[in-house]
């Protein structure tokens, strides 16, 4: 009867520890303990940090004032600046009253010796006549009408000189064209954001209103999705700026 009883307990252990090591190959097949997020984290920094980067425009703002020291009255007026940090050329516009938005070619060397830079602006000053306009100067920014480059003003004043990096609305909008092309997107992914070929990704967009700039793709079902937001000024053709908050997403394939 003991020995029975004996045989029985060992075919009971032998029953449990095999279903405790089904449930342990449960675990790691599906619920994945061993699976950390670190990595996944550092892919997710290294595709923000490549999405900044090739979707950035330079924006430069400052004070400008004008001074008409002439006799006679002057309307559409160029002003070339000596020694100015940033190589400005071509055509300017009025966005509203007192601020010029500008379209511009930067030039990495700060203050130039001999550098020649050139805004234009379609206004007019009274003989003595000063006026002050915000200046800001975007790659970003469409062109505006020319402005004749024959009445020059050499009495000015520029202050408050800063150049910022917003992202760049069209920028956006082709790097979104490159995601959804099939021949473009496995550069996109692994030369220009440096995703792992293993993973795959998606950029959502949070608050467009309309600006579609969404990057996404099916995901598969059992995939682990890790996720980080980010909030960025996108600077656009017309001179404004807005807000957007964008969703940066990595899975395994």
């Amino acid at each position: 009867m003991s020995r029975k009883k004996r045989g029985s307990s060992h075919i009971e252990m032998v029953v449990s520890f095999s279903f405790f090591m089904l449930f342990l190959l449960f675990l790691f097949i599906y619920i994945k303990p061993y699976k950390t997020a670190g990595f996944s984290d550092a892919v997710l920094s290294t595709l923000e940090e490549n999405f900044v980067k090739g979707t950035k425009a330079d924006y430069v703002s400052f004070l400008l004032k004008a001074n008409n020291t002439g006799a006679g009255m002057i309307t559409d007026f160029c002003i070339k600046m000596s020694g100015f940090p940033f190589k400005v050329s071509g055509s300017s516009r009025v966005l509203k009253s007192g601020v010029v938005v500008k379209s511009y070619t930067y030039n990495e060397q700060n203050l130039v010796i001999n550098n020649i830079s050139v805004v234009c602006i379609n206004d007019t000053l009274s003989p003595g006549q000063s006026d002050s306009y915000y200046v800001y100067l975007s790659t970003e920014f469409g062109m505006g009408a020319s402005v004749p480059n024959n009445r020059n003003i050499t009495s000015y004043t520029v202050g408050g000189i800063e150049k910022k990096e917003f992202l760049s609305n069209k920028s956006l909008i082709i790097m979104k064209d490159y995601y959804n092309s099939q021949t473009i997107y496995p550069n996109l992914k692994t030369e220009v954001l440096k995703i792992p070929d293993n993973m795959d990704f998606a950029v959502r967009c949070e608050d467009c209103e309309g600006d579609d700039y969404t990057m996404k793709r099916g995901i598969p079902d059992l995939s682990d999705v890790y996720s980080k937001e980010g909030v960025y000024h996108v600077v656009y053709p017309n001179g404004e700026i807005k807000n957007k908050k964008f969703l940066f997403m990595v899975w395994q394939k």
